[in-house]
């Protein structure tokens, strides 16, 4: 029984930490990670006793009242995207009860993360060399991040926001594996430096401006955290500026980064947010206005196009999203799913108290702090499937990890 149960934790690490399309529906790529999410789904009723669980039901209950007031008294049609909407929205939490089901010791959760950073790295191998053999070293192009797993596209490449924080969320975990009580052994102790390594590169020339924020807020939080010496510190700084430069003298990189560069510069100097943060604060004012139209049933999953058929800056409306975690759901699905929604994250970060005190609390809470304070602010970064469910499911491990004799009393 617990070997399958240690099968488990390597199929979900495999799932989640690669990021592949595994098909396509209704016109949308749906992820690998969807698998461990539909198993979660069923999972889920064994944990129904928990309040955050109570709290997710709850939100997904309201939201399905919330989308049929909608179409039946404002929209007048009836149509099966508000429903896949909300499935869409829904399904990365329920990587959790996967998480809780799984992980039965703190060895499991070991084995989690080791597992994790072998996985990580054979995944970015292939995208690594796939980038400097097939695009000349150059991560971003235009409106796509390049890279792909022995000739697979990687999920949510277009549009680069949602690949580059995947890739900063793998960043955290292969950081993480220090902190594990467990020794790393030289071979795994090489893997994860050379991971480091990939997914610094990956995020920072993703030119994802989030991204790059959540990554100067971690590596900040990891220097001051870290007891090496000031010269170590220093020498390390030294060797990552000389790099950062090395690649931007590339031509391939510097005309995109002068470009990018420009559009900051000018908008600060014209001062033009909405420009600055390439149209966010647009598509802002656009949803709260929709959103004051009905604020106890938001649009019901409806989407811009409930009340408009344009926006200006933006081609078509269709699929188009505030970018906004918190704008995001109250225009979605109005307070009234809303309220428990936001109770139940609030309920889940509770649940990490038995780690207080530890490192393993501090870095959980920094992970937290960039997700909820800085990506959740320009993005809306928890609607990202296969982020998300990683997301949930390393909460998960370590809430579990933290509180085994009492997870085991509730089961």
């Amino acid at each position: 029984m617990m070997a399958i149960k240690k099968i488990w934790i390597y199929l979900a690490v495999l799932t989640l930490c690669l990021p592949l399309t595994i098909f396509s529906f209704n016109g949308v790529d749906l992820p690998l990670s969807d698998l461990i999410c539909v198993v979660g789904i069923f999972l889920s009723i064994k944990y129904a006793n928990f309040l955050f669980t109570k709290l997710l039901y709850l939100a997904i209950g309201l939201s399905l009242i919330s989308s049929l007031f909608v179409a039946i008294f404002i929209a007048q049609d009836f149509d099966f995207r508000p429903l896949y909407s909300i499935i869409y929205f829904f399904k990365p939490y329920f990587s959790i009860f996967v998480a809780f089901y799984v992980i039965r010791t703190k060895n499991d959760f070991n084995i989690f993360c080791k597992s994790t950073g072998y996985f990580v790295f054979f995944a970015l191998f292939p995208i690594i060399c796939s980038i400097f053999f097939l695009h000349n070293g150059l991560v971003r192009n235009e409106s796509d991040l390049n890279g792909e797993i022995f000739g697979l596209p990687l999920y949510g490449s277009y549009g680069v926001n949602s690949l580059a924080v995947y890739y900063l969320l793998l960043y955290f975990l292969i950081l993480f594996l220090k902190y594990i009580d467990e020794d790393l052994g030289n071979y795994l102790k090489i893997i994860r430096l050379i991971s480091l390594c990939i997914l610094s590169y990956l995020i920072f020339f993703s030119l994802s401006r989030e991204a790059i924020l959540g990554f100067a807020a971690l590596i900040i939080w990891y220097f001051l955290q870290n007891n090496s010496g000031h010269i170590k510190k220093i020498m390390i700084g030294l060797i990552a500026i000389a790099g950062l430069l090395f690649v931007l003298s590339l031509d391939s990189t510097s005309d995109m980064w002068q470009s990018k560069t420009d559009q900051i510069v000018e908008s600060i100097q014209q001062g033009d947010l909405d420009r600055l943060s390439s149209g966010r604060i647009g598509l802002y004012l656009v949803a709260l206005n929709q959103f004051s139209h009905n604020i106890i049933f938001g649009n019901g999953f409806h989407g811009f196009q409930l009340y408009t058929d344009t926006i200006e800056g933006f081609d078509t409306v269709e699929g188009l999203s505030p970018h906004n975690q918190y704008i995001t759901t109250i225009w979605k699905m109005g307070l009234l799913a809303a309220i428990p929604y936001f109770l139940a994250l609030i309920t889940l970060y509770k649940m990490t108290t038995p780690l207080r005190g530890t490192v393993k609390y501090k870095f959980i809470s920094i992970l937290l702090f960039v997700v909820f304070f800085i990506l959740a602010n320009v993005w809306d970064v928890l609607i990202i499937p296969n982020f998300s469910a990683l997301l949930f499911f390393f909460w998960g491990a370590i809430i579990k990890s933290a509180s085994v004799e009492k997870f085991k009393k509730n089961e």
